[in-house]
């Protein structure tokens, strides 16, 4: 893997599989030919897996909170919509989540970390690839690029060190945090709905909830607060 080297981080005890009771893995994705041709291809890689499909997180969700996913793999472009690391959250409080065709975002990729997904295969990355992350998961590791690990170690130090955060970012929800940090990258409201995979209308309303919520005249004085706030 490129920068790709990814990072193993160990995040819950290995899972017990293996002999008569294969890892059970659940590949998540609105697009039938992504979720026929992944469970084609990691059949095949491995065939101690067992490799199922669901259409939906909804579905997905469902099937995990009954004990029956041990991995799933969720599709990022079924993540659109308003606040939709909040249904990965429920997702992954369940069993263990990765996703792939990840978009190249440190705010998005850590918004997800927070919500509890273990590994991210990016969209030129490999069965193989995909492969190796499940394994790792199967360990207990969490699969991060390591500049995703440096990342999240600058957050989680900016927290230890008592950074203060604007009160103002406080009031936000993440998503519109999300939507702040992009804005401060210099990303139109096109540009975000892309990254994020969510309809331009909901990022335009999302914008004109943060300039209430900061009480900022302009998109460029609200992403000014972002800066101060722990990333």
């Amino acid at each position: 893997m490129r920068e790709d080297a990814k990072q193993h981080l160990t995040t819950r005890p290995p899972l017990q599989v293996g002999g008569s009771s294969p890892a059970r893995v659940l590949v998540v994705s609105d697009i039938r030919i992504v979720r026929e041709g992944l469970v084609s291809a990691l059949s095949k890689r491995q065939m101690s897996w067992e490799v199922s499909q669901s259409s939906g997180l909804e579905e997905a969700v469902a099937r995990a909170s009954r004990g029956a996913v041990d991995v799933a793999l969720a599709d990022m472009s079924i993540l659109g919509g308003q606040e939709p690391t909040e249904r990965l959250a429920q997702l992954a409080r369940s069993t263990r989540v990765i996703a792939f065709a990840a978009a190249n975002s440190d705010t998005v990729l850590l918004a997800c970390v927070e919500c509890g997904i273990v590994g991210f295969v990016p969209r030129d990355g490999s069965a193989d690839d995909l492969v190796a992350t499940v394994e790792g998961a199967l360990r207990g590791e969490a699969s991060l690029s390591p500049r995703l690990t440096v990342s999240l170690m600058r957050r989680l130090a900016a927290v230890g060190r008592g950074i203060g955060i604007p009160r103002a970012v406080l009031r936000l929800t993440r998503r519109e945090r999300q939507i702040l940090a992009l804005i401060d990258e210099g990303l139109g409201n096109k540009e975000i709905a892309g990254r994020l995979l969510i309809e331009l209308a909901t990022v335009k309303n999302h914008v004109h909830s943060i300039l209430e919520k900061t009480q900022a005249r302009r998109r460029g004085e609200a992403a000014a607060l972002i800066r101060r706030a722990p990333r």
